[in-house]
């Protein structure tokens, strides 16, 4: 007797039973997830009164405390100076001292101002910040005929940082100083008499043996001698900008590498099972293909979100980590995901 074969009936009965069975078990799922969820809404505000509130206080920017004086005291008339601009940081906080910091002098009549002079801070994170009391220096010369005070209103430009609670960097401010400093009239002094040389006697501009830290006074009408700059430290940011400028083929292929790196990481794990799932079972039956344009639109839509987002973070700098963490960010993301997981 050959092999009898089921009836058509019989085999989409089957299907169909199987069909039923996936149905439910996606419906009995999604109810457990919404069951879960509402479960987390209502322990919330026990959790709320039980651990206390989580931060009553959003993260707000340091009160910097400005001082300005000057150097000489009083400036002289003509003559030149400098401005020295005191910024105090609070504790808890710390400024950066690269192009975010800025010291803009107002114009005034007579007055020539030089470019101002930062210090160099510590480097932390590729970054150099400054604490404490911050010391600023404006080179100022001042012309004949000028008198009175000098007044004015100075603009600084600075971003801060919190270091306790929520470590958080703020967005750059600026802030208006006003500043008198005073002028004293200085009257032309007499030009010194020459000495006269005696016959044996060795030449007032002879040469004696300097010690390795002495500059030599350079000789009237000439320049003074040029000093070495000591070389800057370069962070790996700094680095990685210079290369890219460089080279941009290996600036891509290193940002791909990191990517690649960034992707190991262990929450990436538990999503490969269900997006494999996932893929799987919208192309069953449609061929290699409709797999294929799936993944791809995955992928891309993957590459589209964190490239906007590198893109608004980089714009941003690290202001970008102080809005994610306020709850007016937080909660449309986490609602955003609620609803995504309803579809699951």
């Amino acid at each position: 007797m050959g092999r009898s074969i089921p009836p058509v009936r019989e085999v989409n009965h089957s299907a169909e039973a199987i069909t039923q069975e996936r149905d439910m078990s996606t419906n009995i799922i999604r109810r457990i997830l919404i069951l879960m969820a509402a479960a987390c809404l209502a322990a919330l505000p026990a959790l709320h009164l039980l651990a206390g509130p989580l931060d009553d206080t959003e993260p707000t920017p340091p009160e910097l405390k400005f001082g300005v004086a000057s150097n000489p005291s009083p400036l002289a008339s003509p003559g030149k100076g400098i401005v020295v601009v005191k910024i105090a940081v609070p504790t808890g906080f710390h400024i950066f001292s690269d192009e975010t910091i800025d010291l803009k002098m107002p114009p005034l009549k007579g007055v020539t101002w030089g470019k101002p002079r930062v210090p160099a801070g510590k480097m932390e994170e590729d970054r150099p910040v400054l604490r404490g009391t911050v010391r600023l220096e404006v080179p100022v010369e001042v012309s004949p005929g000028v008198q009175g005070p000098l007044k004015g209103t100075l603009n600084v430009h600075w971003q801060a940082c919190q270091e306790f609670g929520n470590k958080v960097c703020f967005l750059p401010l600026r802030d208006q100083v006003p500043f008198e400093l005073a002028l004293k009239a200085e009257t032309p002094a007499r030009q010194p008499q020459q000495p006269t040389v005696q016959a044996g006697s060795a030449a007032p501009n002879a040469t004696t043996p300097l010690g390795p830290d002495v500059v030599p006074v350079p000789e009237p009408g000439k320049a003074p001698p040029a000093t070495a700059a000591a070389p800057k430290e370069e962070g790996y940011e700094a680095k990685f900008a210079k290369a890219a400028k460089e080279n941009v083929p290996l600036a891509l292929l290193l940002a791909f590498l990191f990517g690649v790196l960034s992707s190991l990481t262990p929450c990436v794990y538990p999503v490969i099972p269900i997006t494999v799932a996932y893929i799987g079972s919208r192309s069953e039956g449609k061929g290699r293909s409709a797999g294929f344009f799936l993944s791809l639109a995955f992928v891309a839509g993957l590459a589209m979100v964190y490239a906007t987002l590198g893109a608004v973070s980089a714009k941003a700098g690290q202001a970008f980590g102080a809005l994610t963490q306020t709850p007016w960010v937080g909660l449309p993301i986490a609602a955003l995901f609620f609803v995504l997981s309803l579809s699951m």
